[in-house]
C-alpha cells in the first residue's frame, strides 16, 4: 500500500476562478516517480478527458473520477 502523496501547498485559487486549468500544474509539483503507478482520486468537476489523459499518458498515473448527473 503506497502512502499519500500531494504537494505542501498548492497555488491559491480565486472563489470566481476556473479550478480545471490548474489540474496539471497542481500534479506537476509532485516528481514522477510520486505519481508513476499512483491512483490519483477527483471530484466531478476534474472528470475530463484531457485530465484522464494527462494522467494515464504523461504520468503513468492510474484514476477514479467521481461522476454525477445535472
Amino acid at each position: 500500500m503506497r502512502q499519500r502523496r500531494h504537494p505542501d501547498r498548492g497555488p491559491e485559487i480565486g472563489a470566481k476562478t476556473d479550478e480545471i486549468p490548474e489540474f496539471a500544474p497542481l500534479l506537476d509539483q509532485i516528481d514522477d516517480t510520486g505519481l508513476a503507478d499512483a491512483v490519483v482520486t477527483v471530484d466531478a468537476l476534474h472528470a475530463q478527458k484531457d485530465h484522464a489523459r494527462y494522467l494515464i499518458e504523461q504520468r503513468h498515473a492510474h484514476y477514479l473520477l467521481s461522476i454525477k448527473s445535472n
